[in-house]
């Protein structure tokens, strides 16, 4: 039978795992690392102004990699529509000489599309999370497309 005094040490070991898998999962760590074990690299698109200036600056493509039906209902301006089902095939249309930023609703398929690039050989891809974190405009495909 566990001991009464062990519940606040269960409460803080749960509460540290879900922060752990929370930041592993958006990139949010200090460091996020590149293919093979290589020197990691900061991960400088965290807040909505920094990816923003990356976009306007032409430094940064942004990839959401959400279903065609979340794309519809919403998205970040500027962005390409490149399904995680369809990474592996579609990477081509993306540039190897800059900075890729994907995103999805919450972090976790981005994280995913985010490890496909890397083993594909883009050196500098980041995991900007989920939608949510977005604090701009949000583009909407017309209804009658």
């Amino acid at each position: 039978m566990p001991r009464a005094d062990s519940a606040p040490a269960l409460a803080l070991a749960v509460l540290t795992l879900t922060a752990l898998l929370t930041t592993s999962c958006r990139g949010d760590g200090p460091l996020q690392s590149n293919k093979g074990g290589a020197a990691a690299t900061q991960n400088p698109y965290r807040d909505t102004a920094t990816l923003k200036a990356g976009m306007e600056g032409g430094k940064v493509i942004v990839v959401d990699v959400r279903t065609p039906g979340e794309w519809k209902r919403g998205h970040i301006p500027g962005a390409r529509h490149i399904p995680l089902s369809q990474v592996r095939e579609r990477a081509s249309e993306l540039p190897k000489d800059k900075d890729i930023v994907t995103y999805c609703a919450v972090g976790a398929r981005s994280a995913g599309a985010l490890r496909i690039l890397k083993k594909l050989g883009y050196p500098r891809v980041f995991n900007f999370g989920g939608l949510s974190d977005w604090k701009g405009k949000i583009a909407q495909v017309p209804a009658n497309k």
